[in-house]
């Protein structure tokens, strides 16, 4: 038999804010899962804007800032599972 593994590979940080904010505005109910959205758009447009702002400082060409930032803000940076490979 397997040993069992976890599943997924996070840190703390996200489970207890969405713990809170399940605590604060109801479990699973709409208006928390709206907050954690919130939470993350504004979290993520300082990194995006700033993948864009470095591409561009680095020489990056018209095009090659927005292409940058477009794949950092697609890419699931939630998943730390690479990093044990």
């Amino acid at each position: 038999m397997r040993p069992q593994r976890p599943s997924s590979y996070q840190s703390p940080t996200y489970p207890f804010l969405l713990a809170g904010l399940f605590s604060v505005f109801g479990i699973e109910t709409a208006l928390s899962y709206a907050v954690a959205i919130l939470i993350n758009c504004l979290l993520a447009l300082p990194a995006v804007l700033g993948i864009a702002a470095m591409t561009e400082e680095m020489g990056g060409r018209r095009s090659e800032p927005l292409v940058a930032a477009s794949l950092f803000a697609l890419w699931p940076t939630q998943v730390y599972s690479a990093t044990h490979v």
